[in-house]
């Protein structure tokens, strides 16, 4: 009953004043996990709350603002510890609590739960674990996929060299430049055929 109590006291506050919150998510694999903490204060409307992705080693900070479309919940942004930044909105589906969802600057979508009850937002944490069973946040984590990829540098191949040409006169040599000139765009079809028309007909003229 003391727990209740405190429930429903805490429910009353949302709408009076303000209550400690208390959140857990997950990525759509359940791969990377999410808890978190806030504090509404209902006279302003605002929430501020700290996040942790567990399994990265890194803690979020940020802070939301009431709707203002008519629909109860909050819209909000926070900034990690390793740089990344995130935001999303949650939505109050009962008197004590609601779902969200969020998408950090990597790409790592969350959906999440919460509310003033910390034993059902623990529940979920530890339903989420479980789901997460063999699955490794740190490969999963977009920021870390990122990272792992060469530079641009690493990926150009490289160009093969031109074939040199062997013993060409100066005119056989003009006729490689201009078919080169063309593969590279640097002249047109009209340009190339005109050209070469003049070098053909010089190279037959001294035969």
């Amino acid at each position: 009953m003391r727990g209740l109590g405190k429930t429903l006291l805490c429910a009353a506050l949302l709408f009076l004043g303000g209550c400690k919150l208390y959140m857990s998510g997950h990525s759509p694999d359940y791969a990377i996990i999410v808890h978190g903490t806030g504090d509404l204060d209902t006279n302003t409307d605002t929430m501020v709350f700290q996040l942790v992705y567990e399994g990265l080693g890194f803690t979020c900070a940020g802070k939301s603002h009431g709707r203002s479309d008519g629909v109860q919940g909050h819209t909000g942004g926070y900034t990690c510890s390793d740089g990344r930044t995130g935001g999303g909105k949650s939505q109050l589906t009962h008197m004590t609590g609601g779902t969200g969802a969020f998408t950090d600057s990597c790409g790592n979508s969350i959906v999440y739960v919460w509310g003033t009850d910390q034993g059902t937002i623990t529940a979920a944490n530890e339903t989420y674990r479980q789901m997460r069973t063999g699955k490794s946040a740190v490969a999963a984590d977009k920021c870390n996929t990122a990272k792992a990829k060469p530079a641009p540098s690493q990926q150009v191949e490289r160009a093969e060299p031109p074939k040199p040409v062997v013993s060409a006169s100066p005119l056989e040599q003009r006729l490689v430049q201009l078919k080169r000139l063309r593969g590279q765009g640097l002249i047109d079809d009209a340009e190339y055929k005109t050209e070469k028309k003049e070098i053909l007909g010089r190279m037959f003229a001294k035969r």
